[in-house]
C-alpha cells in the first residue's frame, strides 16, 4: 500500500501563506493552493465568516474499502487552516483542544459545533462537544447534554440554536435536546408525533424545526415500504403539528432547507423487488414545503451523474448523491463532474456560498491508497 503523506506545521505557526488565486477551471472545478496542512482523510469543512475552514481528519493508513483492518494507533488531528476565497490566501487556524475524529458538525454564523463521537476509529479521542469561533480564532469546550455522553446524535441548527437529536429511534427512544449558546444550557425537547421512526433528520424552516423521519415498519418483510412523515415543531410553543406525509422511501437521510423548501434529492425509486414487491414504485427523494404543507417531486435528470460523492445544500441548491446539482427555485439540475484526478472517499466538503468547495481524501489504485490534499471549488 502506497502512502503520500507531508509533514504537518508545527503546532502554533501563525503565518499566512500566500498563493495566487487558481484560474484555470475544468469542467466548472477550479483548483485552489493546496491549505498548509498534511494531506489527510476525514476532515472536516465549513463556510465560517466568509472563509472556508478545514480542521482536524487524519492521516492514518486508510482501510480499504469492503476490507476489515485493524483499528488505527494514531489519533486524529486537531489542527486547520482558514482560506479566503477572494485572495487565494490561507491561513493557520488555532489548534483544537482535542483531535478532531468522527463528528457530526453543524454551522452557526462564524462559529462551527461539533459533537466527537470517542470512537474506536479515534483513538486517543475522548467524546466532546467543542465550538470554533472563526472571528475570534478560538475554541470552546462544551457541556453535554444530560446522558451518555458517548452517544452519536445528530446536529442541526434552530436559529441560533442546535438541536441534538437521535438519528434512529429503532433500538429505543430517548429525549432529544437543545443547546443555548448564550448561555451553554441544555433543554429536553417534547416528545414528537413520530415516534417510533429511524433514518431522522431535522431541519430549521421558516415554519420552525421540521422533523422527518421513515414508519419504524418490520424489516425485513413489510408488506408495505417504511415511507416518511413529517411534522413541525415551534420552539417558542414546543408544540408539534403534523405536515403532510410524502411517499418517499429512504435512500439518503439527509435533508435540507434551502430556496424555500426543504429537500432530498436523492434520485431513483424502488418497488421492492420480485420477492416481496410494493405494487409500485416509491421515490427516494422529494422537496417539501412547509409553509403550504405541499410536497413536489423531483425533476428528473436524463441519466445518473459521473460523481456521486457528496450530499450537501445551500444557497437554492442541492448536490444529489447520485451526481447531480439541484437549483432549487428553478428546479433545474446541473451534471457534477469530479475534479482531474479526484479522491474516490472521504473528502471534507461544504458549501461555500456561490460554491461547492472540496478537500482531501483518498485516492484508491487497487489496494494501494494515497491520501491527497489537492481543493476544488465548483460553481454552478
Amino acid at each position: 500500500m502506497t502512502l503520500t503523506v507531508a509533514l504537518p506545521l508545527l503546532a502554533g505557526c501563525s503565518d499566512e501563506v500566500e498563493v495566487p488565486p487558481a484560474t484555470t477551471a475544468v469542467d466548472g472545478w477550479t483548483p485552489v493552493d493546496e491549505p498548509p496542512l498534511s494531506p489527510r482523510y476525514d476532515a472536516h469543512a465549513f463556510w465560517l465568516d466568509g472563509q472556508v475552514v478545514v480542521m482536524g481528519g487524519t492521516d492514518a493508513r486508510p482501510c480499504p474499502p469492503t476490507a476489515s483492518c485493524v483499528l488505527p494507533g494514531e489519533a486524529p488531528l486537531r489542527d486547520g487552516a482558514a482560506l479566503d476565497p477572494v485572495t487565494g490566501r490561507w491561513r493557520p487556524i488555532a489548534d483544537a483542544p482535542v483531535p478532531l475524529g468522527f463528528a457530526t458538525s453543524v454551522a452557526i454564523g462564524d462559529t462551527a459545533y461539533l459533537w466527537l463521537t470517542g470512537t474506536g476509529w479515534s483513538p486517543g479521542a475522548p467524546a466532546a462537544f467543542v465550538a470554533y469561533d472563526a472571528g475570534d480564532d478560538r475554541w470552546r469546550q462544551l457541556p453535554f447534554p444530560p446522558g451518555d455522553p458517548d452517544e452519536w446524535p445528530r446536529l442541526a441548527s434552530a436559529g441560533d440554536l442546535i438541536v441534538a437529536y437521535q438519528g434512529t429511534q429503532e433500538s429505543g427512544v430517548r429525549p432529544d435536546h437543545v443547546f443555548d449558546p448564550s448561555t451553554e444550557t441544555w433543554d429536553e425537547l417534547p416528545p414528537d408525533p413520530l415516534i417510533r421512526s429511524f433514518d431522522r433528520g431535522m431541519v430549521w424552516a421558516d415554519v420552525g424545526l421540521v422533523l422527518l423521519g421513515l414508519e419504524d415498519v418490520p424489516q425485513p418483510g413489510s408488506e408495505e415500504p417504511a415511507v416518511y412523515r413529517a411534522a413541525v415543531l415551534d420552539l417558542s410553543t414546543g408544540t408539534w403539528s403534523r405536515l403532510p406525509d410524502p411517499e418517499v422511501i429512504g435512500y439518503d437521510p439527509t435533508w435540507f432547507w434551502t430556496g424555500g423548501r426543504v429537500v432530498n434529492a436523492s434520485l431513483g425509486s424502488a418497488d421492492g423487488g420480485d420477492v416481496n414487491g410494493w405494487g409500485r414504485s416509491y421515490p427516494n427523494g422529494g422537496m417539501l414545503d412547509p409553509v403550504r404543507g405541499r410536497w413536489f417531486p423531483l425533476p428528473d435528470p436524463p441519466r445518473p451523474g459521473p460523481y456521486p460523492h457528496v450530499s450537501l445544500g445551500g444557497n437554492g441548491y442541492v448536490v444529489s448523491p447520485n451526481g447531480w446539482v439541484l437549483h432549487v427555485p428553478s428546479e433545474t439540475w446541473s451534471e457534477l463532474g469530479p475534479p482531474p484526478g479526484s479522491a474516490d472517499e472521504r473528502q471534507a466538503i461544504t458549501w461555500a456560498d456561490d460554491r461547492l468547495f472540496v478537500w482531501g481524501g483518498v485516492r484508491w489504485r487497487g489496494h494501494d491508497a494515497e491520501i491527497v490534499s489537492d481543493a476544488w471549488f465548483w460553481r454552478p
